[in-house]
């Protein structure tokens, strides 16, 4: 089946925004500075809000596992905040979100 031009580059551009999306993080994070912390030789950037979190792995893996890849991002996410107290909640191979159980002195905002 033949696809006109326009959708070859309907498709191109989808698959690019995909890809770059991969290391992204999430909405609430994105105007955030991120901290880069390696653990064990896994790279993440990690941005602290208030009472959460969020560590993205920028360490290429082929197909991670998140059993593999959330202690280190909590790791990374108490290095980068100094608040050893962390509840994780969402993980995926890429994006760990966590809250932070200590005071707010502790990682003012930005």
């Amino acid at each position: 089946m033949r696809l006109p031009l326009g959708n070859k580059n309907w498709l191109s551009c989808a698959t690019l925004i995909l890809v770059a999306g991969c290391d992204t993080g999430t909405p609430l994070f994105w105007a955030l500075p991120a901290q880069k912390i390696e653990i064990q030789g896994m790279q993440f950037e990690v941005r602290p809000l208030r009472q959460w979190a969020e560590a993205v792995r920028i360490t290429d893996l082929w197909f991670p596992k998140t059993e593999t890849v959330l202690p280190l991002a909590l790791t990374a996410i108490r290095s980068a905040t100094g608040c050893a107290d962390i509840t994780p909640l969402t993980a995926d191979p890429s994006v760990i979100t966590a809250r932070l159980n200590c005071p707010l002195a502790q990682n003012p905002l930005p």
